[in-house]
């Protein structure tokens, strides 16, 4: 079973149950589904694609999760920032070479601004 999967398969057989709970939002399997679908469509949308990396610079929020599982439903990969990451020059760090040969990733900054995301390259 694919990860990214996981969200579809407890949407269609456990619609109305709590899927998640942080500080006072609620959310059912089919709420979380649906948003998680949204943000994955708009990733795609800027042209992230499966085997993609995606940095996220967000604070502790269900905003968080979304991304993390938007990102899983694509096949992207979440590069989450470390203490020793240039967030200056953040594509670099990204695209530098690994053991195995790949495509450069590509680096999305994802902001909570008002409860909606805006992402820059």
């Amino acid at each position: 079973m694919n990860i990214g999967s996981l969200f579809s398969r407890h949407a269609r057989y456990r619609p109305n149950h709590p899927a998640v709970v942080f500080a006072d939002q609620r959310l059912t399997w089919s709420e979380f589904n649906r948003s998680i679908n949204r943000l994955a469509n708009a990733l795609l949308g800027l042209g992230i694609r499966q085997g993609d990396k995606v940095a996220t610079i967000l604070p502790n929020c269900l905003e968080q999760l979304e991304v993390y599982w938007a990102v899983a439903k694509i096949g992207a990969v979440v590069v989450p920032p470390t203490s020793k990451s240039n967030f200056n020059r953040p594509v670099s760090s990204l695209n530098r070479p690994t053991a195995s040969p790949a495509k450069p990733g590509i680096f999305t900054f994802a902001a909570v601004s008002g409860g909606k995301y805006r992402a820059m390259r």
